[in-house]
């Protein structure tokens, strides 16, 4: 069962099916496994389940029904009181005053989807833009003699991110470090060609694993970190979450990544009616 490549839908309707009791035996098991490793379904499930339970609240379906019958009875009663030119007035209103309703409930569920959509775009902006300053690798002290390397480094700083780009690509064979600053240059240099920065992401991935020196590890964390970033300004936010709820779980990611994993978390956690 892959959760992954499922729609949300997809996913809705199988966790309804596990609240229920209504999976069948194997996928049970497998749907629980899942569970226990996946974060983001958790959260979805238990969304899911707060909302059953209060749909299937037997106080507030009585409570409905007691409403309903105290309304019945009191326009009947109006009613017994009327007149013939009464009561067709009153039919009237009534057509006139459903109609309105009408009008009225769609204008809401207009606003409500513009509003919607302004939310969704918003905040998928906002996690792609929270954080794209890279954890400040400390390059070693004999390189910072070197005068090319110097110039990408205060290129960088001043965010001339075109001319960081050139240098640091000049440099990056001497290690993932400066293929890191590299990439990161590039994303900013080229903001809107997501197919290529994420590429290029996978391919420094790819590359870490041939890898061993100290900060490799938090290199590829935040590699999966921009790839997330991406994969919310594309709106593929069940993606994207995925990956940050990973990156929360790790328990050796420091510094200013850990930071900037947990303001998306934290928007991520705040932001449900997205998900």
């Amino acid at each position: 069962m892959d959760f992954n490549s499922n729609t949300l839908m997809e996913n809705e309707a199988r966790i309804i099916k596990y609240l229920h009791g209504n999976l069948e035996k194997e996928k049970l098991i497998e749907f629980e496994e899942r569970l226990k490793q996946d974060p983001a379904l958790r959260f979805q499930t238990q969304r899911i389940k707060n909302l059953i339970m209060v749909l299937d609240d037997p106080e507030l379906i009585k409570a409905e029904g007691i409403l309903l019958e105290m309304r019945d009875k009191n326009i009947a009663a109006i009613e017994n009181k009327m007149g013939p030119l009464e009561k067709q007035w009153r039919q009237l209103a009534s057509g006139a005053k459903a109609a309105l309703s009408l009008a009225s409930l769609l204008i809401i569920v207009l606003l409500l989807f513009f509003v919607a959509i302004n939310i969704i775009g918003t905040n998928a902006s906002d996690f792609y833009w929270s954080d794209k300053k890279p954890y400040p690798v400390t390059f070693p002290k004999e390189a910072l003699d070197d005068q090319l390397l110097q110039d990408a480094i205060t290129a960088y700083e001043q965010k001339d991110w075109g001319r960081a780009e050139a240098l640091f690509k000049a440099l990056s064979e001497r290690g993932p470090t400066y293929k890191f600053y590299y990439i990161v240059a590039h994303l900013w240099e080229n903001q809107d060609d997501d197919a290529e920065n994420l590429a290029l992401l996978k391919q420094f991935r790819e590359s870490l694993k041939f890898e061993d020196g100290p900060y490799s590890k938090q290199l590829d964390y935040w590699a999966q970190y921009y790839t997330a970033l991406i994969y919310f300004k594309q709106g593929q936010i069940e993606e994207g979450k995925r990956i940050i709820y990973q990156l929360h779980n790790e328990g050796d990611i420091y510094g200013s990544l850990k930071d900037a994993v947990g303001v998306i978390q934290e928007k991520v956690d705040n932001s449900w009616f997205l998900f």
